[in-house]
């Protein structure tokens, strides 16, 4: 490393290194003429003449970010082919410092750090731009203690200089999401890194430990660590929220990094307030050791964001103090004793012999559950609830099953909010960022509606008698519906209207998925066969017809490059979504498989069906994993809880059993 110390960049003279990393080095700058300090960034690699115009431009980009939250540029250039940035000076140094690899940081302190950096990230992104090296060497403190994030563009501009390699990036693999090390970071890739960020702060850890590979395969493979092993005190509702906005599908993230900061906060207040005689404390998150005060100042402010040199009180989850005599234990709901392992669905009268209203139904609800937050969010379906028997041979859970917060600003609730439609319901989608739902059954009305107030925002005409299947596209602009009329029908999601009208299939449309990005829709018909759309033009892609009866579910693989699709043949088969080529036969199952869901890591699918098991088998080579034998009738409805460690399974026992996969 060449220390320039005592040298002059533009205007600046350079003081003193104040620190080294992985893609320049950072020195104490003053303007020879203003006698003003600033921290020069001072890039690695010489740049090649052909590619100082790029660095000029990218420079230029970041300098015009203007956020209280963003560290601001003010100058940049290229002298001896050697680039650098100069920006405000920050003199209290980052948080990395503040909070070495190891310690814990208080909950709410927690929170206050993420709402300042979502905050600043969000204005990024809604100027198109990415940070791509969130980490907490990047997060600076000023002079009133007040957050600034650095170094938005460096690992664009650093590729500019074509200096990137395994050695420059391997600082910031720990906080690197899966589909950045593949090459394709996208907005949600900030979110996952100050989701990694979040993990480290409350346990002390980062989740993922190894070689820069090591690293790399367990962000794409590996499920995360639980937190609450490494911190009992971190309610199961945070880690809920933490587990979404860790989801190896950028997808399946919240839409907005600012709603992860939100439903973070949200969740924090919710286990403090349910905390057995917790008494809050109250600290001063400006002081480098926070000092507890027995009660808090008259005025407390109502941001917990420091916005001056003044103390800011803020109760704090993670130390709070029980009251004399009360032991501290976690947040959690327990279900009814004689519900230890499984929750009641009443009969339905009247039901078809495949039950697909029944089938319907429950799936839509274990999916909005898996939404909120997993197998544990079943406080979603708890209108459904009626003493009933335990199913046996049912495996001892390992956790008890706890409330979720839902995964976006709305407020949490404690009781279920019930919407009543105009028929039988039998299908829901809950939009990507969780303020709407639409549903839909018998008629032709497909309902969109407010989850929090239940009112209806409004209504689209399918023209058919029955829908049997809705889904939300990924990018929240378009809801699919598959129709008893043999239609897929596309609407816009924002108002309503209809876009297309697919035509093809000769039987009721069972099911409808969306691919991860939102082009192409995959839909299984009582016609035996399962059918991709073109989404944009409403083209039919390709059929795939190997099946010898009705397709009743579909699902796409992660990467969009497989098909699966359940049918009353008995088997689930997965097959080419480009050209319909058939890669699996699982056959396993002795009667109909109704319900089928990939898990989110992609490495399995769990199926069930007529024969009342639940089966979980390798989705590359169809080789049984597990079979659960708990239900004591036919199986409706599976989901995974986000880290595909857990199934929720429904059935005509009526019951909703959640359970380990080993």
């Amino acid at each position: 490393m060449t220390d320039r110390s005592g040298h002059q960049l533009g205007n600046y003279r350079l003081i003193r290194l104040l620190g080294h990393g992985g893609f320049a080095d950072v020195y104490l700058g003053e303007h020879i003429y203003l006698q003003t300090q600033a921290a020069i960034k001072v890039l690695h690699a010489q740049l090649a003449p052909d590619t100082i115009g790029n660095f000029l431009a990218e420079a230029q980009t970041i300098a015009h970010l203007a956020h209280p939250h963003i560290i601001h540029i003010l100058d940049f250039g290229v002298e001896n082919a050697i680039p650098f940035l100069v920006m405000e000076y920050a003199p209290n140094g980052t948080l990395r410092q503040r909070h070495p690899r190891g310690t814990h940081v208080p909950m709410l302190l927690t929170v206050s750090y993420v709402r300042q950096i979502a905050g600043a990230l969000q204005h990024a992104h809604d100027q198109k731009l990415i940070h791509r090296d969130v980490k907490p060497e990047n997060m600076l403190l000023g002079y009133s203690n007040n957050v600034l994030l650095s170094d938005f563009g460096i690992a664009t501009i650093a590729q500019t200089s074509r200096s990137l390699n395994t050695q420059d990036i391997s600082g910031t693999i720990a906080y690197m999401s899966p589909e950045q090390v593949q090459g394709k970071p996208r907005p949600a890739s900030d979110q996952y890194s100050l989701g990694i960020i979040t993990y480290e702060w409350l346990t002390g850890y980062c989740p993922f430990q190894g070689s820069f590979a090591e690293i790399a395969s367990q962000h794409m493979f590996a499920p995360l660590p639980s937190l609450r092993t490494l911190n009992q005190a971190i309610p199961p509702d945070v880690e809920q929220v933490l587990l979404m906005a860790l989801a190896k599908n950028p997808d399946a993230r919240f839409a907005r990094v600012e709603a992860f900061a939100n439903a973070l906060e949200q969740a924090c207040q919710a286990g403090l307030s349910t905390l057995p005689g917790a008494s809050p404390i109250f600290i001063d998150p400006s002081s480098t050791a926070p000092t507890a005060v027995a009660t808090p100042p008259a005025q407390v402010p109502a941001s917990i964001t420091p916005s001056n040199n003044e103390p800011t009180y803020i109760p704090v989850l993670a130390l709070y103090q029980p009251s004399p005599g009360v032991a501290p234990s976690p947040p959690s709901i327990t279900p009814p004793a004689s519900l230890p392992e499984t929750m009641s669905v009443p009969s339905e009268a009247g039901r078809s012999r495949r039950g697909i209203s029944r089938r319907a139904v429950l799936g839509g609800l274990l999916g909005l559950a898996a939404v909120a937050g997993g197998a544990a969010a079943l406080l979603a379906i708890e209108h459904f609830h009626s003493p009933a028997q335990p199913a046996t041979a049912t495996p001892q859970p390992t956790s008890t099953p706890t409330s979720t917060p839902v995964t976006t600003s709305t407020p949490v609730r404690n009781r279920p909010l019930i919407h009543s439609g105009p028929d039988k319901e039998y299908t829901l989608s809950w939009s990507p960022d969780g303020t709407k739902i639409a549903s839909a059954g018998n008629g032709e009305v497909i309902e969109v509606w407010d989850p929090v107030t239940g009112n209806s925002l409004f209504n689209l005409l399918s023209g058919s008698s029955t829908v049997y299947s809705v889904a939300w596209s990924p990018d929240g602009m378009k809801i699919a519906s598959g129709q008893k009329d043999g239609t897929v029908k596309i609407w816009d999601a924002t108002n309503g209207n209809p876009v297309s009208n697919l035509t093809g299939h000769s039987g009721r449309v069972n099911s409808v998925a969306w691919s991860s990005d939102s082009r192409y829709i995959v839909s299984g018909s009582g016609d035996h066969t399962a059918r991709v759309w073109d989404a944009f033009s409403g083209s039919q892609v390709l059929t795939y017809s190997l099946h010898t009866n009705e397709v009743l579910a579909v699902a796409w693989s992660h990467d969009n490059s497989r098909i699966a699709s359940a049918s009353d043949d008995n088997t689930v088969q997965i097959w080419d979504a480009t050209n319909a080529n058939r890669f699996v036969d699982y056959m396993g199952h002795s009667g109909f498989v109704v319900a089928m869901r990939w898990s989110p890591d992609g490495q399995y699918i769990a199926s069930g069906g007529v024969d009342t098991t639940v089966q979980v088998w390798v989705a590359t080579s169809g080789t049984l994993f597990y079979k659960y034998t708990g239900h004591s009738a036919e199986v409706e409805s599976v989901a995974w809880s986000p880290d595909s460690r857990r199934v929720a399974s429904a059935g005509d026992d009526k019951t909703v059993q959640v359970w380990q996969v080993p």
